[in-house]
């Protein structure tokens, strides 16, 4: 059988909380520290992976709009025009 926190590991990139599984071992010393119940040490680690999923979304939204912008006119008018139903 696997070790916990290997396990662990794992389900969490299998479920895509990346952010919470290469912060893990910090929240939880974190939550160790203030002493924290297993409920508000969840509740921590949402949060942490709900604000990286918020930044990226961000990142990848700006990086988008740069590229749009990089286009030629001509091109970004025929982009519109071609989402209009």
């Amino acid at each position: 059988m696997q070790a916990a926190p290997d396990r662990l590991t794992e389900m969490l990139t299998r479920l895509k909380l990346t952010a919470a599984r290469d912060q893990l071992d910090g929240l939880l010393d974190e939550a160790g520290r203030e002493e924290l119940s297993l409920r508000a040490t969840l509740v921590l680690l949402c949060e942490r992976e709900i604000a990286h999923k918020d930044e990226r979304r961000i990142e990848m939204t700006r990086r988008w709009r740069a590229s749009f912008r990089a286009r030629p006119r001509w091109l970004r008018l025929r982009s519109t025009a071609l989402d209009r139903p």
